[in-house]
Order: C-alpha cells, then sequence, then structure tokens
C-alpha cells in the first residue's frame, strides 16, 4: 500500500466504505491518517479510523469508531454487547454490507491494536476533499458509555422504539 511519512501523519490508500458513496468511482480513498491520536489516545466516538481488515491483514479499511473499551453496544435483538478492554467497535457509513465488512456483521469488537490512526482528511476523490470531523454512525446504533451515560450516535426519529 503506498503512503508517505511526515511526523505523526501518514497518507494511505484504502478502501472506501465510510463516509457516504465510498470514494471515488473505484471505491478507493486517498486519506490522511493522524498516527499520534492513537498513540496517545486521543480518538472518540464518531470518528473515521484507518484499521488493518481482520480478515485481511494487507488490506486497509476507513471505518467509524462507533465504540469503546468498557461501552455498551446495541447488538440487535435488545442485546447489549460490553466492548472487552483493548476492542473497539467499527461500521461502515455505507452499511452493514459494505465491502470489507464491520462490527456489525463481520467482526464484532475489534481489537484496537488493528486501528492504525485517526483519518483527519479525504485527500482524493477531489469531490470529497477536506478536513473530516466526528459524526454520528449513520446506522443509529445506541451506545452506553463508561460513565454510564447513554449516547444515541444517531437519535432515531420521533416515535421510534429507541431500542429495537
Amino acid at each position: 500500500m503506498p503512503d508517505s511519512r511526515a511526523g505523526g501523519a501518514r497518507s494511505a490508500i484504502a478502501s472506501g466504505g465510510s463516509g457516504g458513496d465510498g470514494g471515488g468511482s473505484d471505491g478507493f480513498l486517498a486519506v490522511l491518517v493522524d498516527k499520534l491520536s492513537m498513540r496517545f489516545f486521543k480518538y472518540q466516538r464518531g470518528e473515521l479510523v484507518l484499521i488493518k481488515s481482520p480478515e485481511e491483514p494487507r488490506r486497509r479499511l476507513v471505518r467509524r469508531l462507533a465504540a469503546l473499551e468498557g461501552d455498551f453496544v446495541s447488538v440487535g435483538g435488545g442485546k447489549m454487547e460490553r466492548m472487552p478492554k483493548g476492542s473497539c467497535w467499527v461500521e461502515a457509513d455505507a452499511g452493514p454490507r459494505a465491502a470489507g465488512g464491520d462490527s456489525r456483521v463481520a467482526w464484532g469488537p475489534v481489537p484496537l491494536a488493528l486501528v492504525e490512526g485517526r483519518v483527519s482528511h479525504v485527500l482524493w476523490p477531489p469531490a470529497r476533499w477536506g478536513a473530516l470531523a466526528p459524526q454520528p454512525c449513520p446506522s443509529g446504533t445506541h451506545v452506553v458509555g463508561k460513565g454510564g451515560s447513554l449516547e444515541f450516535l444517531h437519535p432515531p426519529a420521533h416515535g421510534d422504539d429507541w431500542w429495537s
């Protein structure tokens, strides 16, 4: 995978699947990755991260960080799963059937060791160029944080069941 290093940043080419249309017409994104954030534990729910695929270690994927170790995540069927120590929950913005998979359908909790860094900017395709900010997961995943605060990363529409 092509990359260039400059201090704590790295440019990388990864498979799309998060952030809307999945990248360029070929499905790939060129992104700027902040590696220092991971080293100093400066990351938060809702950020896009670059991960090594748990199934194909040579493949890099861009996924949204939905939950961190100690958080509880709704995993379907009304069940909540606690993120084990050293793990996180990542999701593709493009949905559970996105190329490469995500925590909802393929992997479950992902080791934090597979997270290479926080995606800070999209470099390619040009239509998506720019800085990125944390956003709610489009999936509507429900997360209860370590402190017991209930965080809806994407609140349901008015009248919807909060836990279905």
